[in-house]
């Protein structure tokens, strides 16, 4: 769910854990879009500028309980995992 989702969701005050996985950069992204060649510079740069409006609204709001940056996949992937197992138990 994006950010305007989990906005309206929080907002009717629904029982959940929010919780953003973020990029390790919009650098990154970038690179990954023009990797897969299926979109043109234009629609890659419109998607960034929506993405970095999304970072910023994530990084001054308080939507989100938890923020994992995902700048290396394993190490991410291991706090993602003792996160829900400190919310929901063994998985």
């Amino acid at each position: 769910m994006d950010i305007n989702g989990a906005n309206q969701v929080k907002k009717v005050k629904y029982p959940a854990n929010y919780l953003a996985i973020l990029p390790k950069s919009t650098d990154n992204i970038r690179e990954r879009l023009r990797g897969r060649g299926t979109e043109s510079e234009e629609k890659i740069e419109n998607r960034i500028n929506i993405g970095i409006k999304e970072l910023e609204e994530i990084n001054v709001s308080d939507i989100f309980d938890y923020k994992i940056v995902n700048d290396d996949f394993e190490r991410a992937y291991t706090e993602l995992k003792e996160k829900l197992r400190a919310l929901y138990g063994k998985m």
